[in-house]
């Protein structure tokens, strides 16, 4: 998704899909926003969406569902939520690399079932918001700090990244 100046796309409950063979990359350019909630994800395995633009999840009572092979966050991308975010299986998440943003609002929560979140820089969890981990990874050279809440249910999971738990842990 490209654009000479800004453009702002507002998703109410769509699916932006990338229907593409495995190994194909969805680039999301700087200037281009993508708000509002329902799924961004492809129709074949194996693809990757690098967000360089601005991604909002901002509807209050609905979930913004990222599930590519791939999610990786990157440059000057930015993703912004105040409601839920859900990564589905087997996804990669690296929602903070060099020069990206991650901002979790009140009331946002990140749920990852199978997956593995990524981090490439140092990240502090917010207070009073809740991570909930279902089997899958938290790796990369990036600090994770937890200052609210981190439950695991269901499978195991596993932290190889740097820790520093200041929160919760259930």
């Amino acid at each position: 998704l490209a654009t000479l100046g800004s453009a702002t796309v507002n998703n109410a409950g769509g699916i932006i899909r990338m229907y593409a063979s495995n190994g194909q990359t969805l680039q999301i350019d700087s200037g281009v926003t993508l708000q509002g909630y329902g799924d961004l994800t492809q129709y074949w395995g194996g693809n990757t969406i690098i967000n360089a633009g601005t991604i909002i999840g901002n509807t209050a009572g609905q979930t913004f569902n990222i599930s590519p092979a791939t999610f990786t966050n990157s440059g000057t991308g930015s993703l912004v939520s105040s409601g839920p975010i859900n990564l589905t299986t087997s996804a990669t998440f690296k929602p903070v690399e060099s020069g990206a943003t991650w901002t979790m609002n009140a009331g946002s929560s990140l749920s990852a079932t199978s997956s593995t979140l990524s981090l490439g820089v140092d990240y502090s969890w917010p207070s009073g918001l809740t991570m909930t981990l279902s089997g899958g990874t938290v790796s990369g050279a990036g600090k994770l700090t937890n200052l609210g809440t981190v439950t695991l249910s269901g499978a195991a999971c596993t932290v190889s990244a740097p820790f520093d738990n200041q929160g919760s842990w259930n």
